[in-house]
């Protein structure tokens, strides 16, 4: 079993079907544990279930019962939690747990190629606003901001915004032409925080990231606070955006 793990390489897999019948063995169990504590999705379909049904006195509902609770008997002790289940017979696929099965395997293989491709995204954004934060952060340290950013007095909230907002284009008329563009037009709203105001504008075309901030402050590190505070609040919008363009 352990050389079975390591030349499958489990962790490059979004899905495993861990496929069963007559019994359930402790290599089940195992290969189930490690799915667990790899934290990969996984199922467990008990196959044959006709033959099971033919060569038993117990009606079904009660054999149907003792095969699950014997399965999850075995999890139990080695501290698995419990996952989807599927009885199913091949000769019968539209009976048992077959079309079950099927649609539970549709919903999940959906939500993995969306949710694989948002974690990319959201990824490569994180990473933009990262190297962004990082760009801005040496102007406040080096004082910058009026050469930079041209703004004539940093300390005036209402000008330092106006600017980025021009600058990172989170201005109202981008921001209008992206809600023209998104189904739901209200996700790109400005945010109040603790007295100031940032608003998050998305290109998905070309897959760029734009945030804007306002220093709200006089000293260098009370400018570098509100540019993380910025930075986080632009990330959780910006997933929001992203979950709102990917899933239909």
């Amino acid at each position: 079993m352990e050389n079975y793990l390591e030349e499958m390489d489990f962790s490059q897999y979004d899905l495993i079907i861990i496929i069963a019948s007559e019994q359930f063995s402790s290599n089940h169990v195992k290969l189930a544990k490690a799915m667990q504590s790899m934290r990969r999705r996984f199922y467990v379909v008990w196959t044959k279930l006709d033959r099971d049904l033919d060569t038993s006195a117990l009606p079904e509902p009660q054999l149907r019962e003792n095969i699950i609770k014997n399965i999850l008997e075995n999890f139990q002790k080695e501290g698995v939690e419990k996952p989807p289940i599927f009885l199913v017979s091949t000769f019968s696929p539209d009976s048992h747990d077959f079309p079950k099965l099927r649609e539970t395997l549709t919903e999940d293989l959906y939500s993995i190629r969306y949710d694989g491709l948002f974690r990319t995204l959201s990824h490569v954004c994180e990473e933009s606003i990262s190297k962004k934060v990082e760009f801005v952060k040496g102007i406040i340290k080096e004082n910058n901001l009026t050469k930079q950013f041209k703004i004539s007095d940093p300390n005036n909230l209402e000008e330092c915004q106006k600017v980025f907002q021009e600058n990172f284009g989170v201005d109202d008329k981008s921001l209008h032409q992206v809600a023209l563009n998104m189904r739901h037009p209200q996700v790109i709203q400005d945010h109040q925080q603790d007295g100031w105001t940032m608003s998050l504008l998305h290109y998905l075309p070309v897959g760029a990231v734009n945030f804007v901030l306002c220093c709200f402050a006089s000293t260098h590190r009370q400018q570098a606070r509100a540019l993380d505070e910025a930075a986080e609040k632009t990330m959780e919008n910006l997933n929001k955006i992203l979950k709102d363009i990917l899933l239909p």
